[in-house]
């Protein structure tokens, strides 16, 4: 019991959102570098996050990444993301990923008075969320780029399972060498147990100040009700090799916080980064690696 109500604070939380949908994992953030500035990506897409941002990006990669994040588990809960993504010729990427949140396995009780505890234990309930993808980005003209994502998604709290469909699509517009503005549809696609997807409209923009990058971004649930949500964030580099990060989100029903985190780079090759953001029990510690081959 107490795990479950656990997971009623914990998924909010981290998937920086109270509007009430279903698959809110969908929503969490991919890659510490992210999360560190307030999840305001979509204008900026420039690594392999782009696989859960802006699509859009991937005709930006130059090498082969593989993205690698393990959030700090709270009450045994936790979350990994595994991205890949591959540059093809002529301004075009392909990339895959796959967003997984698990929960211990808990005890399955019917009330049973002739027992000591008042209940009886008759099995066990599996909890997990998965989302496997496939993403494909190119660009149509010099300053102009366009994404796509399709996802599968499957829930689990057993014995019931769901399994839906989604797709993602993005749109990515160089302004000038320093400007760079973006676009996406997410999480479009059938209902999974009755409840709707996460569906979101964002837009943002990024700004580069020679090592300082400036993000922002609004986004809107497209559900009765809902209000807009809006992302600022900042990251600057020392030396290129050390790297500082904050963010601030203003989110629907008066959620409000302040993120943080840092990254180091290793050559061109490796990159480690970390963030803290607000959680409904604690600030959990997200941390993910970035390969470059």
């Amino acid at each position: 019991m107490r795990v479950l109500l656990f997971l009623l604070l914990f998924i909010p939380s981290l998937s920086f959102s109270r509007v009430d949908t279903g698959a809110d994992f969908l929503k969490f953030s991919a890659g510490g570098r992210v999360a560190a500035i307030g999840g305001a990506f979509v204008g900026l897409a420039d690594d392999a996050s782009c696989l859960h941002y802006n699509p859009a990006g991937l005709s930006n990669i130059k090498q082969r990444e593989l993205l690698v994040m393990e959030s700090e588990a709270i009450m045994e809960c936790g979350y990994e993301y595994l991205g890949f993504a591959q540059p093809l010729k002529k301004g075009q990427g392909i990339g895959g990923a796959i967003l997984y949140f698990h929960a211990p396995e808990m005890l399955r009780t019917i009330e049973n008075k002739n027992k000591p505890e008042g209940y009886e234990v008759v099995g066990t309930i599996e909890y997990y969320d998965l989302s496997a993808s496939f993403s494909y980005g190119r660009r149509i003209k010099k300053d102009l780029s366009l994404g796509g994502t399709i996802k599968l998604i499957r829930r689990m709290i057993s014995p019931n399972k769901g399994i839906t469909g989604a797709i993602d699509l993005g749109l990515l517009y160089q302004a000038n060498k320093d400007l760079r503005l973006g676009a996406s549809l997410q999480h479009f696609g059938p209902k999974v147990w009755g409840d709707i997807l996460p569906q979101l409209i964002q837009a943002g923009a990024s700004y580069k100040i020679q090592n300082l990058i400036l993000t922002g971004a609004v986004s809107h649930h497209l559900i009765a009700s809902s209000d807009p949500e809006f992302r600022v964030g900042a990251e600057y580099w020392y030396w290129k090799d050390l790297a500082l990060r904050a963010g601030y989100y203003w989110l629907e029903g008066s959620l409000e916080g302040a993120t943080m985190g840092a990254g180091v780079r290793v050559k061109d090759y490796l990159q480690i980064d970390f963030s803290q953001v607000p959680g409904g029990l604690d600030r959990p510690l997200q941390g993910s690696i970035l390969i470059k081959f």
